[in-house]
């Protein structure tokens, strides 16, 4: 599969990957290069693959209250908030973006390669209720803009742009294209993600372009995303987190909202979780030579294999190889020390505070 933005960023020199069945950009000027334009400027992302699903209709609050487990209903229109849904058994079925519309109408932005299982989860979950559920991924592109200098760029771009962390408003750029711009993102920086009809998509592309020019845009591939929300602990949904992990295992324990008015999927065993405490942790590491560590890499404890790494790469940043991994609960702490098996050869690295960077 391709985006609507394939055939441009293929004349912008990008390098594509298949990356989930999506022919999808890895680099342009280069990995290292992108991700310290998006730490010190401004860059623009693809993300189009991403799947979107609308709920409308009398019960649309109240089925999202049971899908996730963030409180939704406390969200006012033009509100948005990461959150996960859990299997019954806590799993992780994805995680996603919920941003309320109006009074019955709830958007969803989810994983590009969860998608279908999501729609299926989801189709479960809504028996019983009166909503519509409509699979709109093929309705919307998706640009993301982030890095600090971002609403230098955004100030060319549209007349209206969100002021607080996961708002959002629906405007028009100057040039007149409907847009959705939202105020999140997956790399830790200033930024919005920017939501328009496929159709708008490459004449949207060239105007952030020329609002970008004078503050120094880079163009960016899927490289740069994954060394950028790694330096800030972000997980990735299939390598960090998954069914057989629960959210308070990784630390998103501040989306898990036992309180709310109305139970969600996976809330008892959450709730057993939460009080008895859970038997693995998700921690990062900082390696302690000039090795780097990658997925599914052993992880070592006085000679013993305790898991597994989830994610690793060298920091751009940083300049040492950095990663995560779940450790038991006993040992999670900063300060342990730790080995990754990397090639056979175990070597030194020490759980750290995150974010890295």
């Amino acid at each position: 599969m391709r985006t609507p933005l394939y055939e441009i960023q293929k004349q912008r020199g990008a390098r594509f990957v298949d990356f989930g069945g999506w022919d999808m950009p890895v680099q342009f000027t280069g990995g290292i290069d992108e991700h310290m334009a998006v730490r010190t400027a401004v860059g623009l992302f693809d993300v189009s693959h991403m799947g979107e699903v609308r709920i409308t209709g009398k019960d649309a609050i109240a089925f999202t209250q049971k899908l996730v487990t963030k409180d939704v209903e406390k969200l006012k229109a033009g509100d948005a908030v990461y959150t996960v849904m859990c299997t019954e058994s806590g799993g992780i079925v994805d995680d996603l973006i919920v941003y309320r519309e109006g009074e019955d109408s709830i958007f969803l932005v989810i994983n590009a390669g969860t998608t279908p299982k999501d729609l299926a989860h989801m189709r479960k979950v809504a028996q019983g209720f009166a909503i519509d559920l409509k699979d709109l991924s093929a309705d919307y592109a998706l640009i993301a803009v982030q890095g600090p200098s971002s609403n230098r760029l955004l100030e060319g771009l549209v007349p209206q742009i969100p002021q607080k962390r996961f708002t959002f408003v629906d405007t028009q750029t100057k040039g007149g294209i409907t847009v959705r711009v939202a105020r999140t993102g997956y790399t830790g920086e200033l930024g919005v993600e920017i939501a328009c009809a496929p159709k708008d998509a490459e004449r949207l592309f060239l105007e952030i372009e020329k609002a970008g020019a004078p503050v120094g845009l880079k163009l960016c591939g899927l490289g740069a995303r994954d060394s950028l929300r790694l330096e800030k602990k972000l997980p990735l949904y299939g390598m960090d987190i998954d069914e057989t992990t629960s959210p308070l295992e990784a630390g998103l324990d501040w989306v898990v909202k036992l309180e709310k008015p109305m139970d969600f999927v996976g809330k008892t065993v959450l709730a057993k979780q939460k009080r008895d405490g859970v038997t693995r942790k998700w921690v990062g590491f900082k390696m302690q030579s000039n090795q780097i560590p990658r997925h599914d890499y052993a992880v070592r404890i006085d000679g013993k294999d305790v898991g597994k790494v989830t994610s690793g790469l060298m920091s751009p940043n940083l300049r040492v190889g950095i990663g995560c991994a779940y450790l038991p609960a006993a040992q999670a702490n900063v300060g342990q020390k730790i080995e990754i098996v990397v090639r056979d050869k175990p070597q030194p690295a020490e759980v750290v505070k995150t974010p890295f960077v």
